[in-house]
């Protein structure tokens, strides 16, 4: 479904081989729940059902989730959103400030909106807050918020699921065995995506096409370790489509909890380094961040995701208001995009910035299915090559300790 064109940067065959070798056993680790879930028809059947009860009740949704509970959902909706009449609102951080006004801007159509309530562990402090403060926000009104409520967790007691069971409220999983980062293609996703009147059998389909995508996976796994050989510490994913802003975040969160770990599997190794994820947006970041990716230092692999729907659509320039934009007259207005992607990827290739292109078709359901799939496949790959354990991420833990801290002692 994708293309990978490379500029200045060449796959070494027995880099891919090893590659293909990692990516067979990330197939057959049976422990690994997310290149599973295809499989695992409940997952689809129940996020359709509740959605649909959704659908009919409601006009707005609000998903409160943080990382890879709301990322996926984010994604989903800025790709497809020309394609519905419903929205969803995305409380993924707890500044109050956010909170309050749109509470203010529901306010007088409480009644009329959905709840989301997404948590793998069940226990996320800023989850958890976040229904207190919506639930007394409610009550206030004299409403029964958890009527209006589904939760979306692990199968297993946790503070969430007890919630949901003490109040009755629909409750949707989160595999075990499917971390959070790599949850989108489970309710996580499934039920914001159904609620929004996509087809998500057409984002199945797009996964399971991933799946058999082996020479497409292992050539961007393979450039990738390439890449850090080569000490390209920083890998810049350069998204030239709107509809996949947010994607570039998405693919931020994967690779950097994945792969950036102390030690190798056997908890003792030093691991490997792996390269810091940074997502940008053309054309907009060749006007903030070229200069330095141009001129700076050669550390850097640019891999330029390219939408040729984006580059395809726009009015037609029929004659120019300005007498040195003749250029344009009679080429539609996504040529502008289009030559502006080509001619950064050639001034990088021309400065020695190793990159390569993804072209892909135009945005429907079962090509954002591939691509959560192709990231998710990539980056487990590139941890098995490396012996390590790519679905931990024990860097993140100290801190909730001394944030919980912090609050029981007082600020």
């Amino acid at each position: 479904m994708i293309k990978i064109l490379n500029q200045n940067q060449k796959i070494q065959e027995a880099i891919q081989q090893k590659h293909k070798l990692a990516l067979a056993r990330v197939i057959d680790d049976k422990t690994l729940g997310f290149h599973q879930v295809t499989q695992r028809e409940n997952l689809w059947t129940t996020s359709q059902q509740i959605a649909d009860d959704f659908r009919k009740k409601y006009k707005t949704l609000v998903v409160m989730g943080i990382g890879g509970s709301a990322l996926g959902g984010r994604v989903i909706k800025e790709a497809l959103a020309f394609k519905t009449d419903r929205e969803i609102l995305f409380w993924d951080n707890v500044d109050p400030i956010l909170m309050d006004s749109q509470l203010k801007k529901l306010d007088g159509k409480l009644e009329t909106v959905g709840w989301a309530v997404i948590s793998k562990s069940g226990n996320t402090i800023e989850t958890l807050t976040q229904c207190d403060y919506v639930a007394q926000f409610y009550k206030a009104k004299n409403l029964n918020w958890t009527k209006q409520v589904v939760v979306i967790t692990e199968p297993r007691e946790n503070p969430l699921s007890n919630f949901a069971k003490k109040f009755e409220i629909p409750q949707l999983e989160v595999p075990l065995d499917v971390g959070g980062r790599f949850s989108v293609l489970t309710p996580v996703g499934l039920f914001p995506a159904a609620f929004l009147g996509l087809n998500i059998n057409l984002l199945k389909a797009g996964a399971n096409k991933a799946l058999a995508d082996v020479e497409t996976v292992t050539a961007l796994t393979a450039l990738s370790e390439q890449s850090f050989i080569n000490q390209e510490w920083i890998t810049v994913f350069w998204t030239y489509s709107e509809l996949l802003k947010t994607f570039g975040f998405w693919i931020q969160q994967l690779w950097a909890e994945s792969l950036a770990k102390k030690v190798c599997r056997d908890n003792k190794t030093q691991a490997p380094r792996a390269s810091t994820p940074m997502p940008c947006m053309g054309a907009t970041d060749q006007h903030s961040i070229l200069q330095q990716i141009a001129e700076g230092y050669k550390d850097k692999f640019v891999v330029f995701i390219r939408s040729e729907q984006s580059e395809s659509q726009g009015q037609i320039i029929n004659e120019s208001l300005f007498n040195n934009m003749y250029h344009m007259n009679g080429k539609p207005f996504g040529q502008l995009l289009k030559a502006e992607a080509i001619a950064t990827q050639a001034a990088l290739t021309e400065h020695g910035v190793s990159n390569i292109t993804i072209t892909t078709p135009s945005m429907n359901e079962e090509l954002l299915g591939y691509l959560f799939m192709y990231f998710e496949l990539v980056v487990a790959t590139i941890g098995e090559s490396m012996n390590i354990n790519t679905f931990n991420q024990p860097g993140v833990e100290l801190g909730k300790v001394i944030a919980k801290d912090l609050l029981i002692k007082g600020l």
